[in-house]
């Protein structure tokens, strides 16, 4: 009996990669609204509790995330939590990104023309930020803040983000902000 290994050989022509732009990535997604409802029961407080969001669910990356309107609890980040595509804290809502939390905020799947609009962090409420919070490919300035953060931690944004302080308006800075320049 033969025992020679026999080989087939498949031609393949991979497709020609080519640079796709923010904007065209953008274009193959549908980027999902999640709002924060908290309250619910031992975890009211919870970013991470599945049922303080509607829809039930917690944020991931390509939600855009509203915080207030519905609840009367602040939402609270004890931990990393996934990436969102834009973040809107209301008046009269707080959002605290605890000492060992991280949130980023990655434009890269929002949709400039959703009811967001083209800001990254849009904030008329309170923002405390103990632990660490990152703003990248964004548009326009990428902050629009008519509330009040307070940064106790670490920022990071990247060149898509102004670094004036006007453009972050009302702001209490006890932590560091890293504007990392785009190349």
């Amino acid at each position: 009996m033969n025992n020679t290994n026999k080989h087939a050989v498949i031609s393949y022509v991979a497709p020609e990669e080519r640079i796709i732009s923010p904007r065209e990535l953008a274009d193959f997604h549908t980027t999902a609204l999640k709002t924060w409802i908290g309250g619910y029961r031992n975890r009211p407080e919870e970013w991470t509790e599945p049922k303080n969001w509607y829809p039930h669910g917690v944020p991931s990356w390509t939600d855009k995330v509203i915080i207030g309107g519905y609840s009367k609890h602040k939402c609270h980040i004890a931990t990393g939590v996934d990436d969102v595509s834009a973040l809107s804290i209301l008046d009269g809502a707080t959002l605290v990104i605890g000492d060992d939390a991280r949130l980023t905020i990655d434009g890269l799947m929002a949709d400039p023309l959703g009811m967001l609009g083209d800001s990254g962090l849009s904030n008329s409420g309170i923002l405390q930020v103990l632990g660490q919070l990152s703003i990248r490919n964004v548009a326009l300035q990428g902050v629009f803040n008519r509330g009040l953060i307070v940064n106790e931690g670490r920022i990071y944004a990247d060149g898509s983000v102004s670094a004036k302080d006007d453009d972050w308006g009302r702001y209490a800075d006890r932590g560091e902000r890293v504007f990392l320049l785009a190349e």
